[in-house]
């Protein structure tokens, strides 16, 4: 389990200790410094050592090392603090990974995605399941109210860490969740905002799973090296688009390289099923003779 040493996370750590006590060995608390605070950063390390030493847990702690990092952005450390993890989870042999969002990260990432032109996967990000290749990411705590979980832990005398840098508006998911998404919720009016969030999520996941769905009866294979365009024909353009860009992560998995206007170039181009070249990345994509595939040389 992820553990930072906010409400979040220690009210989920203390939530799995107390409903699977058969299962405690099991648990390994890892903690990531990011190295951008001093001696905070430091103090909370400390606060979830002893948080897991009390608790008889085991615990890993690394560190990012930020100025090592080309741009202290957010993407760039959130993309530094999961490869700790999942470098940790591979050598203690782990298969899950327990997170600590909450209702109010859901409406945060769905303010986020919408400003950058976000699709169904995006938008339905932070899923409670999510099956990756190698382990799962499960977020319990996904459908509470962050002012639950910080009232219910003050209720019962529990500590926390409360991470100053959080009230400053230097990163844009923290102006949104300091400005943007109080003011959304003042809009309401005392209608629960989270829970219309959290309901269009699930509706969002379950027609990206619906058009998943539709493609694995047509029987296209989307991991192949090259895609069957003539398979594809007659589909609704959504079921195109995800197609593409299920095909497109598997070509380039450290990253697409095609920004919004070039893949909608593309997704034309494969609507039209008609010959076809495009630069990407270190070579082209083509689409010739019923099949779109990429290669490092021109033909």
């Amino acid at each position: 389990m992820a553990v930072s040493g906010g409400a979040d996370s220690v009210c989920l750590l203390l939530l799995l200790w107390v409903h699977f006590p058969h299962r405690r060995q099991d648990i390994y608390v890892l903690h990531v410094q990011h190295g951008l605070r001093g001696e905070a950063s430091l103090a909370e390390a400390r606060f979830v050592a002893e948080l897991a030493e009390s608790l008889g847990l085991a615990y890993r702690e690394g560190t990012l090392a930020p100025l090592g990092l080309k741009k202290v952005t957010e993407d760039a450390l959130r993309q530094a603090r999961f490869h700790f993890l999942e470098k940790h989870m591979r050598l203690l042999g782990a298969r899950v990974l327990l997170l600590g969002h909450h209702a109010g990260d859901v409406a945060e990432n769905l303010l986020l995605r919408l400003g950058r032109g976000a699709g169904l996967a995006g938008l339905s990000g932070l899923r409670p399941v999510q099956t990756l290749p190698t382990h799962l990411r499960l977020r319990p705590l996904l459908s509470l109210d962050p002012d639950k979980i910080k009232n219910a832990l003050q209720t019962l005398q529990l500590p926390w860490c409360q991470d100053a840098s959080n009230a400053q508006n230097v990163f844009l998911r923290n102006r949104l969740r300091n400005s943007v998404v109080p003011a959304w919720k003042q809009a309401f009016e005392g209608r629960s905002l989270l829970e219309g969030v959290l309901r269009s999520r699930n509706l969002l996941q379950e027609a990206h799973e619906a058009i998943d769905f539709i493609l694995e009866q047509r029987g296209i294979t989307l991991k192949a090296q090259r895609l069957e365009v003539h398979a594809l024909q007659g589909l609704p353009v959504a079921a195109l688009r995800r197609a593409l860009e299920t095909w497109l992560w598997q070509q380039f998995p450290e990253g697409q390289p095609l920004n919004a206007r070039a893949f909608e170039t593309l997704l034309q181009a494969l609507i039209a099923a008609k010959p076809f070249k495009m630069s990407a990345g270190r070579g082209f994509i083509f689409l010739q003779n019923g099949y779109m595939w990429y290669g490092e040389k021109a033909l």
